[in-house]
């Protein structure tokens, strides 16, 4: 079912209540569909149409636990010690405890910015269901008493998220996640102490499926290593995706462990020197810096359906459109899907490269997907956590937004001058 907007949504179900008030019985709908009417149509622009669901729930008596529902079902905690404290002076405060135990039961992803303090642990252990852990570490470490209350948590999380500002902590409550199958680290903001040596650090006997690791600062490409290594290391036969946003992390260095379910990888670039023979089941490829030089798809398995490409500059060009066709030829129909991701809000510049990789797509009956850049790390803007993992991978959910044009309307806009031609078409003009 396609996403709905709230005005959809609202004129469906105020369809169905009229023509249920007639007596005429056409939409006594499953409340399933129901449900998942209202989990699409709470989202308008991918911001959660909360003020929405709210007046739904006051004005429907009879629908108001289930829209309560949708909107426990993620829970942002993002201030703080104080935010937190909020939220459970709020579930005190609500009539009847089963009422409350059905709020807090329809928690599964937990978002929150944490620090020493015992009130996170507290939150925590009020989420029986809890499935996705969304954490922001802004300390050091935690204490003991704390790190034990998160323990007994720990096992229900089955996808976690973690952007930390020290990688003592980081090192600290990893551990405890030991069945987590979807892990998302994020230290790609100012980490305030020096990267440790993991050698005597075991990781959790975890058995990842996802992985992905954004750290741009030099030499922090050991985590990805040790993260699939020791106790770990039966994740090596799990892992079906793997992200990597580091400068000192290359393909060939991970390949070399062998990972014979790897289906998704995401990497900075790919090089002549890279071997993916050992990827026999890799069917997609995403590559961040497709350039200084240009990426070497011959070293990319045939096999593979899905390429993802970040802006690549004029020059580089024809070089990229002369590996994609050799590729294609030794692929054959394999490839199905090219996304190519980069800034169109900027009218100054040459839209040159779309056009030339959208005419090669269609010459060649290759889907073609234009997506724009993250803003930032607000929520919806990076790639959805899933334990369902699909190829191509899904999109953020921030793609709903209407502000990026077509690739139609794009191709229509007149192709732009470079400097050199313009320099010359005005002293045409003058001397004229």
């Amino acid at each position: 079912m396609g996403p709905l907007s709230p005005n959809d949504s609202a004129s469906l179900l105020n369809v169905a209540y009229k023509d249920s008030r007639r007596g005429q019985g056409l939409l006594r709908l499953p409340i399933e569909l129901w449900i998942d009417i209202l989990r699409d149509a709470q989202y308008d622009d991918l911001v959660p149409s909360y003020k929405w669901l709210k007046s739904f729930a006051l004005v429907c008596r009879a629908w108001r636990p289930y829209a309560q529902q949708l909107l426990f079902a993620h829970v942002a905690l993002p201030l703080g010690a104080s935010h937190c404290r909020a939220f459970m002076r709020s579930m005190a405060s609500t009539k009847g405890a089963e009422h409350a135990a059905m709020l807090t039961a329809s928690i599964h992803t937990l978002s929150m910015a944490l620090d020493h303090q015992d009130v996170y642990a507290d939150v925590l252990e009020m989420c029986p269901n809890l499935r996705e852990l969304r954490m922001t570490l802004y300390h050091a470490s935690f204490r003991p008493h704390i790190l034990s209350r998160i323990s007994r948590i720990a096992p229900l999380i089955k996808m976690l998220h973690i952007q930390a500002h020290h990688y003592s902590v980081l090192l600290q409550i990893l551990p405890l996640f030991h069945a987590v199958e979807v892990l998302d680290i994020d230290c790609s903001i100012a980490v305030q102490d020096l990267f440790p040596d993991l050698a005597g650090k075991a990781a959790p006997a975890w058995r990842l499926r996802d992985l992905r690791y954004n750290n741009l600062h030099w030499q922090t490409d050991g985590f990805v290593k040790w993260a699939l290594s020791g106790a770990a290391n039966g994740s090596l036969d799990t892992l079906e995706a793997l992200q990597v946003e580091c400068p000192t992390f290359f393909a060939s260095s991970i390949c070399a462990l062998g990972l014979p379910h790897l289906r998704s990888l995401q990497i900075g670039r790919v090089t002549e020197d890279d071997d993916f023979s050992s990827l026999t089941q890799l069917e997609e490829i995403m590559i961040t810096l497709p350039r200084q030089p240009p990426p070497a798809f011959h070293v990319i398995p045939s096999g593979v359906k899905h390429i993802g490409l970040k802006a690549i500059d004029d020059a580089e060009r024809p070089v990229v459109l002369s590996e994609l066709r050799a590729y294609r030829e030794r692929a054959g129909i394999s490839l199905a899907t090219i996304t190519y991701q980069r800034e169109v809000q900027d009218t100054e510049r040459s839209f040159d490269d779309i056009r030339a990789l959208y005419q090669f797509c269609e010459e060649h009956a290759i889907q073609f997907r234009l997506i724009a850049p993250p803003y930032g790390h607000y929520t919806g803007e990076g790639m959805p956590l899933s334990l369902n993992i699909t190829v191509p991978r899904a999109m953020p959910l921030s793609l709903r937004r209407n502000s990026l044009p077509s690739v139609e309307t794009l191709l229509q806009m007149p192709e732009k001058k470079s400097s050199a031609q313009r320099l010359v078409s005005k002293v045409k003009r003058i001397i004229f």
